[in-house]
C-alpha cells in the first residue's frame, strides 16, 4: 500500500503545482469546495506521505481542475486487478464452480 502512497502523493503533487501553484491555493480551493478546514500545513503532511488523502479531498482537487489524475489511476488499477481476476478465472474454472 506504500507504493500506492507514493503514486497518490506524485499525482497529488502535480496537480497542485500544476493548477493551483500552492498549496495555499490548494487548501482554499479544498475547504470553499467541501466546508472543511485543512490548511497548507495538512497538505505538507499528505504530499510527504504522514498523512493519506482523504477521497473527498482528492475529487475536490480534481474537479475545480477538471483533470483526474488520481481518478483515473484508481480506475487503471482496478480495471488491470479486474483483467487478472479473469485471466486467473479462465486458467482455473473448477474453483469457482457451484456445488
Amino acid at each position: 500500500m506504500t507504493d500506492l502512497r507514493k503514486l497518490v502523493n506524485a499525482q497529488m503533487a502535480a496537480l497542485i503545482d500544476g493548477t493551483f501553484g500552492c498549496l495555499d491555493a490548494a487548501a482554499e480551493t479544498i475547504n470553499a469546495r467541501t466546508g472543511g478546514s485543512v490548511s497548507k500545513g495538512t497538505l505538507s503532511k499528505r504530499l510527504s506521505g504522514h498523512l493519506g488523502w482523504p477521497v473527498e479531498d482528492v475529487a475536490a482537487l480534481e474537479d475545480a481542475a477538471a483533470r483526474y489524475p488520481v481518478s483515473r489511476m484508481m480506475a487503471r488499477r482496478m480495471n488491470a486487478k479486474g483483467q487478472l481476476h479473469r485471466h486467473v478465472s479462465m486458467q482455473h474454472p473448477a474453483s469457482h464452480r457451484k456445488k
